[in-house]
């Protein structure tokens, strides 16, 4: 609960309740087929979501990563897309943005993010 009214009190510093929109990424990640799924993995390195510090250090410890944890991140990203989001409010998980291409390759320009 207090993550949700932490992202309620930075939300309404970028934006009035009115333009506010809450939405669950099921309603567009559910609808991608597998062939969407490995164009999306096309447009992100294994090198570069090992760059972020939960992965790099599990990595460097030779603990184990799935493919799902991979796909994680890229997932998050994609979200801005599906959305066309102007700003995104997020964990610090989500400080990852590979994002920039699949967001150009949709014809949609670069949005802003915020983490906490």
């Amino acid at each position: 609960m207090r993550t949700r009214r932490s992202s309620q009190s930075r939300r309404s510093e970028c934006s009035t309740a009115e333009r506010t929109e809450i939405r669950f990424n099921g309603e567009w990640l559910g609808k991608l087929s597998y062939a969407e799924v490995v164009r999306l993995a096309r447009t992100i390195t294994v090198a570069r979501i090992l760059e972020r510090d939960d992965f790099a250090q599990r990595f460097a410890a030779h603990e184990p990563i799935s493919i799902s944890e991979l796909l994680y991140p890229l997932m998050q990203a994609y979200d801005s897309v599906a959305i066309e989001a102007d700003i995104e409010i997020g964990g610090t998980d989500q400080l990852l943005q590979p994002a920039r291409r699949p967001r150009r390759d949709a014809g949609l320009r670069r949005s802003t993010r915020s983490s906490s």
